[in-house]
């Protein structure tokens, strides 16, 4: 398998934060959970099975998508296909993603939706070129020559979002009456331009970032683990309102978090429901 990221040009690092490559994806599993990440994603699929996002309270239902698509900020773990294949795309620091799309970004939270829906015939042609581009490093020009054209003279960061978000990320103890007495504009002003540029309210990237640092932490040390020492390291104020943001964020307890089977920090390996039943008829056919 082929895993590759690259950091792009300059003038877009501050919104991109790596686009990544890969090719020869052979899961042993058929689907898995992604947890809240605090990033939108553009994702361009470079086959033409489709994938599926199931809807997390309705394990039998299904969106698929093909081709491209973005991933919104999300608050909640969505549940995806591990499906063999080969893709690429972006994935945007908080807030990165609004000078290359002409919306709010509050408009795809918690939402994935065909890119085509978002920037037209633009993202069959970027896919065409991507398709065309060979070897695979030439695809990471192509993407980033897009980016780069799709934002013109957008690539400015927003002072407001920059000077607020680092302190969010870094688990800075501070209310949103302070975040909007730093930026000098009122609180309600504060909040819904912030919503527009991130695609999320200050106050719910402030729980997912502390949450991902639980994650992080977790995924360097995964025995022994002393719960309430993690919670108050990691900016909770007590054992139930860390239980409480953990189990929303991933649906298990803490405790049973760290049995389930994970490759990498923020995907957790699930069984497919119906595997067992599909293997017991195929048994029975034979």
């Amino acid at each position: 398998m082929i895993f590759e990221t690259y950091l792009p040009a300059a003038p877009l690092r501050p919104f991109v934060e790596f686009l990544w490559f890969y090719d020869g994806f052979a899961p042993q599993h058929t689907r898995e959970k992604l947890l809240p990440d605090a990033s939108m994603e553009l994702i361009i699929d470079l086959r033409e099975h489709p994938k599926r996002l199931w809807d997390a309270r309705d394990p039998q239902r299904a969106t698929e998508f093909r081709r491209s698509w973005l991933s919104g900020m999300h608050t909640e773990y969505i549940i995806i296909d591990a499906s063999p294949g080969s893709m690429m795309g972006a994935h945007f620091r908080p807030g990165g993603a609004r000078p290359f799309l002409d919306l709010p970004l509050s408009e795809l939270t918690d939402k994935v939706v065909p890119f085509e829906s978002v920037v037209g015939t633009r993202a069959a042609s970027l896919r065409d070129r991507l398709l065309e581009a060979q070897p695979y490093p030439l695809k990471f020009a192509v993407l980033e020559a897009f980016l780069l054209a799709a934002a013109g003279d957008r690539l400015v960061p927003d002072a407001l979002v920059t000077g607020v978000v680092p302190m969010l990320r870094a688990g800075a103890p501070v209310t949103m009456r302070e975040l909007a007495s730093r930026t000098g504009v009122s609180q309600r002003h504060f909040i819904a331009r912030f919503e527009d540029q991130v695609g999320l309210r200050p106050k719910q990237l402030q729980r997912i970032c502390r949450f991902q640092q639980v994650i992080q932490r977790l995924g360097r040390d995964r025995s022994d683990v002393d719960w309430t020492e993690v919670a108050l390291d990691c900016g909770y104020y007590d054992q139930s309102h860390f239980i409480h943001d953990f189990s929303g964020f991933t649906g298990h307890t803490p405790t049973d978090f760290l049995r389930q089977q994970r490759e990498h920090a923020n995907y957790v390996i699930m069984d497919d429901p119906f595997a067992a039943e599909q293997a017991a008829s195929a048994s029975a056919a034979d």
